[in-house]
């Protein structure tokens, strides 16, 4: 399966995660897909990707040696605050996605990803809603926000690992 095979079997999958399960099995998702995406970036930057297993990184870490081998900086403190509330979601079971958590995570967004997530929100609504009007970001229910950002920081991730698999065939 090439790459961009792959790339679709991967949105589809993605997608249903966003949509299955309780808040606690989509967090846990997206994260897991997230991280899956940010590792292959390292891999495809990384002269020796074999070690990058052998180094055994806990997610913060990939999150920063991401960023030292040149995925764009902005998004670190996002990649951070989806790793921490994954966190709170692994330890504490009652953890729900409600207006402080989003809050929270919209909060670590860089100001032009906050513009995309709002962009990106809108077009799930009308996409998903049809013709019923869009409420704006900050009125949508936190499942839904949480939804948006999760599309933006996953299709970075996502996009960086396309860019990387398409310059390396150039090359």
């Amino acid at each position: 399966m090439d790459f961009q095979e792959n790339l679709e079997s991967e949105t589809a999958a993605f997608a249903n995660d966003l949509v299955q399960g309780d808040d606690l099995g989509v967090v846990i998702r997206v994260h897991i897909r997230i991280e899956n995406a940010l590792r292959e970036v390292v891999r495809s930057l990384i002269k020796e990707p074999g070690y990058l297993d052998k180094m055994d990184l806990d997610y913060s870490n990939v999150v920063l040696l991401a960023v030292a081998l040149g995925v764009n900086k902005a998004y670190a403190p996002s990649l951070n605050a989806i790793g921490t509330l994954r966190n709170k979601f692994a330890h504490n079971l009652n953890t729900k996605l409600d207006s402080n958590t989003i809050s929270s995570l919209y909060a670590a967004l860089a100001s032009d990803h906050k513009e995309e997530t709002q962009r990106m929100s809108k077009k799930l609504w009308i996409a998903h809603k049809g013709s019923s009007p869009y409420p704006q970001f900050k009125n949508l229910q936190p499942r839904d926000q949480f939804i948006s950002i999760a599309v933006i920081l996953w299709g970075a991730a996502i996009g960086a690992v396309f860019h990387l698999k398409e310059r390396s065939r150039e090359a």
